[in-house]
């Protein structure tokens, strides 16, 4: 057994403990979103780096960000609609391949009569429906090092891989009270 503690900022005492160690790994799913949003969504081109801010004025760069935010949101819902219709789940359809799908969408859908827009738009749901991605999320347990010596922690090197674990089954040898 394990001695992990875990720590939050969760206040509401209706969630249990279990709940807690149970949906905890879900966190990294903000920082898949952050990685989504900066080395997908924003490079300019395939291997450049990812876009500057270019707007003069603070006020134009809080705009950006916006449009990146509402950007993401709208990828986001179209996934969420394409999970509901075709019976998967959101978080497993990728994000690069939507992305995709999208970019090349969008020369047809500007030259398309308004009409018409609803049956590409079926039709670009039932391709984000079928965009799984390349390999499932996994419980991600990583050793806690650093990638340079200046730390009381041990170096990383090729033995702190991330390991698999099954929380479910940890979960259900401990009790709770």
């Amino acid at each position: 057994m394990h001695g992990t503690r875990l720590i939050t900022n969760i206040l509401d005492e209706t969630i249990s403990t279990k709940e807690l160690i149970k949906h905890y790994h879900k966190r990294w799913d903000i920082e898949l979103a952050f990685d989504e949003i900066k080395n997908r969504q924003c490079v300019t081109l395939k291997g450049q780096s990812p876009t500057v801010f270019r707007s003069k004025t603070a006020e134009l760069v809080e705009q950006e960000l916006y449009a990146i935010l509402v950007t993401y949101n709208c990828i986001r819902q179209l996934m969420y609609q394409a999970g509901e219709i075709y019976d998967q789940e959101p978080r497993f359809i990728s994000f690069l391949d939507v992305f995709q799908l999208i970019v090349d969408a969008i020369p047809i859908i500007s030259i398309t009569k308004p009409k018409q827009i609803p049956s590409i738009l079926n039709y670009l749901l039932n391709l984000i429906g079928q965009s799984d991605i390349d390999r499932p999320r996994r419980p991600r347990l990583n050793p806690r090092v650093i990638k340079i010596k200046s730390s009381k922690f041990k170096r990383k090197n090729a033995s702190h891989q991330s390991e698999y674990r099954n929380f479910e089954e940890e979960l259900e040898s401990f009790v709770f009270q």
